[in-house]
């Protein structure tokens, strides 16, 4: 009778740990499931609202970006990066009137302008700040950063290291927790729809990844760099090639542009916009559409060593460090 009990007692105890086991591994089962095999998601078993969505509404363009967000505008104003004096400055100009004056000013450069509701953030120094459009209350935002963009309510922004390159990250507007996107040490990166171009930091190649952090791949065995997403197509200047490329954000379609690297360009409606002595207009497939020169582009590349540049409201701003000279223009571009 004893043993028999004792068989009992030693059943019981095998089925709670084989029970105990069938529930473990479903939740393990059930994490994976949540989470794409190259990457974990920032989230785990819930649903991201910036992934819902099929539209979003982002701070600066993502052909700004790539060119450091030196300007964006809404319906009344354009703010773009600027000097006065020997202080950095964003300046605010009257799209009706043209008048221009200074929202804020600064000992640093000043980058990636973006534009929130009724604030302008922009980076300097490493921080992010924010300032009302009515030149009140500048506020830090976020410090130790090199890069960022804002979608929607979430700032996404590489936390910079002391390589100076670092994480890529987004927090919400308004929260103080930031959530990790990549594990990978990014370069640059460019935000459009609901997945991420980046490249490494360490051999510049071209990955996706989801705004949730899932679904995190390679797509391209180039090395690249001047990345710009636009639609369903990734942009950049391989270094491997020499050339300008595009290819589609799932890794297929790889296809050379132009067969010279352009290192400055701009994408706006379907077109690719490249400064060359005039600013000349591509479509995707590298076939020239038509050439735009004003006084000030025709001149662009007189001894130019630098050029900057960026649109909004369809005016180019356009700034070059030249033997001779180093100023802006802002050019309207016409039909």
């Amino acid at each position: 009778m004893e043993q028999k009990k004792n068989n009992k007692k030693i059943f019981i105890i095998i089925a709670v740990v084989v029970v105990l086991a069938l529930i473990v591994a479903f939740v393990i089962l059930n994490m994976r499931n949540n989470n794409d095999t190259t990457g974990s998601s920032i989230f785990s078993g819930s649903q991201d609202e910036l992934m819902s969505k099929t539209d979003h509404t982002y701070g600066n363009s993502q052909t700004n970006i790539t060119n450091e967000g030196l300007i964006a505008g809404d319906n009344e104003y354009i703010y773009y990066a600027g000097q006065t004096g020997l202080k950095y400055a964003i300046k605010k100009q009257n799209l009706q009137t043209g008048e221009a004056t200074d929202l804020i000013t600064s000992n640093n450069s000043i980058n990636y302008i973006n534009l929130y509701n009724d604030d302008v953030y922009y980076l300097t120094d490493y921080s992010i700040y924010k300032i009302s459009k009515n030149s009140e209350d500048r506020q830090t935002v976020i410090e130790d950063v090199d890069s960022f963009t804002i979608v929607d309510d979430y700032i996404f922004y590489v936390k910079k290291n002391s390589s100076y390159n670092g994480t890529l990250c987004r927090i919400k507007i308004g929260e103080t927790k930031s959530k990790e996107i990549s594990s990978i040490k990014v370069k640059e990166f460019s935000v459009y729809g609901n997945s991420i171009a980046f490249s490494d930091a360490d051999n510049f190649k071209l990955y996706t990844v989801d705004l949730d952090g899932k679904n995190e791949k390679q797509i391209c065995d180039d090395k690249v760099k001047n990345i710009t997403k636009y639609g369903e197509y990734i942009f950049f200047n391989s270094s491997t090639t020499g050339t300008f490329c595009r290819i589609n954000a799932d890794g297929t379609g790889l296809k050379d542009v132009m067969n010279d690297s352009q290192n400055k360009y701009l994408i706006q409606d379907n077109q690719i916009i490249i400064p060359n002595y005039s600013f000349v207009f591509y479509d995707f497939d590298g076939n020239e559409l038509r050439k735009f020169r004003s006084e000030e582009s025709a001149t662009m590349y007189d001894n130019t060593i630098y050029v900057s540049l960026g649109i909004a409201n369809n005016i180019i701003y356009y700034q070059k460090t030249s033997m001779s000279s180093s100023g802006i223009e802002l050019i309207q571009i016409t039909e």
